[in-house]
């Protein structure tokens, strides 16, 4: 779970823990990632296959 902005809106995100660039806790830093994260090339054709698996999303992207 993570807070956006003033109000500290609470999302549920997921990510791969390598792309983590820093942490901050009360405005302190408690993680500096100084590796260089690449991502898989075929996550976007993973995700769009996801997407477009579900018969509700096919007209989203009609030409």
């Amino acid at each position: 779970e993570a807070g956006f902005g003033k109000e500290n809106f609470a999302s549920i995100v997921s990510f791969p823990l390598g792309a983590i660039v820093q942490i901050l806790v009360e405005n302190s830093p408690i993680l500096v990632n100084f590796s260089i994260y690449k991502s898989q090339k075929n996550q976007l054709e993973k995700s769009m296959s996801a997407l477009m698996s579900n018969p509700n999303n096919k007209d989203l992207f009609k030409k």
